[in-house]
């Protein structure tokens, strides 16, 4: 009798053919029959044991569906304030319940008692059919997970690979201050710079006041940048050998890393934020980690996001790629103008976008790479001052020092897109143009148009703090 290469296990399939693990198509419809009957929108009251289960469900499809843990925080808020309210309730009327708190907090009664107490007291609380009022904002989110469940082009399934622990198909590092944030990868050869807008700048440094933008949510803006950068690198260059990409982001911030990873519970900018990273997650096969660096070792980072207010940042970079060699083959990374401002209404109006957009324009285009920032510099009149003038004139990328690795290319000379590989650059005074036939513009890179796998082993060089 031949063995299935699907089963299920811990009310998971498990399919070894795919090598992935999805949730059955019957809990899902279970979970959407439930949120019709609960949450409609014609439905104006609820119970906490409706709101449990319905929490419960979409917690246990999250495991094969890492984008949904995001947009769960809000009903974990409402759990807990229902449990609060449910105590305050018992302990205001109920004789009983006032009696088995205080037996518990008795540090001299025995512990069976004490742990007796506490059974009957969370049992009160939790089966208590009290009814609570169903807010616009409660009605909106189930509105919408329901409508994602529904949509079948969503997939809800999950990679083995990105369930177990392993090492990651490349790191990035970010960091963010006051005035702006930047971000690097010697692994994929990118890096960036943005500059927060004044508004953004007032408020954040007013961090004693209302209405005011945390560092948290900058922190967390930087980590997301840094993820679409990083998802345009590897999938604009896929590999048979690492065919289930991860990225592991690294920062000094500990809300940020826990966000990225869980979402807020709390902050609105955080809430919104993580909106966007799950509508980012949706369609994108890159998984996403992250990890704490302490300030010491996050300099390069530090530095980048550090760059002065209002001035061109490839001379600021160029003379921190002479103190770091690594980043020497870095090119610059331009999110795109509707990632920025979606980021930014996020910011200063908490104002999150709809995960069931896949065509939203910063999923169609991310971003853009640009030429090598040495390359730039000799191009730029502003770096003239402070470029080396015994610095040899490079006129052609081909002609970038390119060390090899086992007798191949080096790994950074493939994230060169061939339009600047076979041209040259125009002389130091001139600078390239759209309508020069030799200098096409920067081509746009696509989270949804894959080319076609490459049989080459791709390797990274070692990142140096």
């Amino acid at each position: 009798m031949p063995v299935s290469y699907s089963s299920r296990i811990l009310g998971q399939i498990v399919n070894t053919q795919r090598m992935d693990v999805e949730t059955p198509p019957e809990f899902i419809a279970d979970t959407i029959q439930l949120l019709k009957k609960s949450f409609s929108p014609h439905r104006k009251v609820f119970r906490l044991q409706d709101i449990e289960s319905v929490t419960g469900k979409l917690g246990h499809i999250a495991s094969t569906a890492p984008w949904l843990c995001l947009l769960l925080p809000d009903l974990y808020a409402e759990i807990a304030w229902c449990l609060e309210s449910h105590r305050d309730h018992l302990y205001m009327t109920n004789k009983q319940f006032r009696t088995l708190l205080k037996l518990h907090q008795d540090l001299t009664a025995p512990h069976n008692y004490r742990t007796f107490a506490v059974a009957k007291m969370a049992r009160a609380v939790h089966l208590l059919r009290h009814q609570h009022f169903i807010s616009k904002q409660l009605t909106k989110l189930m509105t919408l997970i329901t409508l994602i469940l529904k949509d079948n082009s969503i997939l809800r399934f999950c990679p083995i690979a990105h369930l177990v622990s392993r090492d990651p198909s490349a790191i990035a590092y970010s960091d963010s201050s006051l005035n702006a944030a930047g971000g690097f990868s010697t692994d994929l050869n990118f890096w960036w710079h943005l500059q927060w807008p004044e508004h953004i700048q007032a408020r954040a440094a007013k961090a004693s006041m209302g209405d005011t933008i945390s560092i948290n949510a900058l922190e967390y803006s930087a980590i997301i940048i840094n993820y679409i950068a990083s998802s345009a690198a590897l999938l604009d260059a896929p590999t048979k050998n690492d065919p289930y990409l991860t990225a592991l982001f690294f920062t000094d911030n500990v809300a940020s890393e826990a966000w990225i990873c869980k979402g807020a519970k709390k902050s609105p900018t955080g809430k919104a934020l993580g909106f966007l990273q799950a509508t980012l997650m949706i369609h994108n096969p890159v998984e996403i980690h992250a990890d704490r660096i302490s300030t010491t070792n996050n300099v390069i980072a530090n530095q980048i996001s550090q760059f002065p207010n209002h001035s061109n940042p490839l001379p600021h970079f160029s003379t921190l790629s002479q103190q770091f060699p690594q980043l020497r083959h870095c090119r610059r990374f331009h999110p795109s103008a509707e990632l920025v401002s979606t980021i930014l209404d996020a910011l200063s109006l908490a104002k999150s976008p709809n995960p069931r957009e896949p065509n939203l324009q910063q999923l169609a285009w991310p971003g853009k790479n640009t030429f090598l920032p040495s390359a730039a510099a000799l191009t730029s009149a502003t770096c003239a001052s402070t470029y080396p003038p015994q610095q040899p004139k490079i006129t052609s990328l081909c002609a970038m020092p390119s060390h090899s690795y086992k007798g191949k290319p080096s790994p950074a000379s493939r994230f060169v897109p061939t339009w600047l590989r076979t041209t040259s650059m125009p002389p130091a005074t001139s600078s390239p143009t759209e309508d020069s036939p030799h200098h096409a513009p920067p081509k746009p890179i696509s989270l949804r148009s894959l080319p076609a796998p490459s049989g080459t082993t791709r390797t990274f060089p070692n990142i140096v703090t």
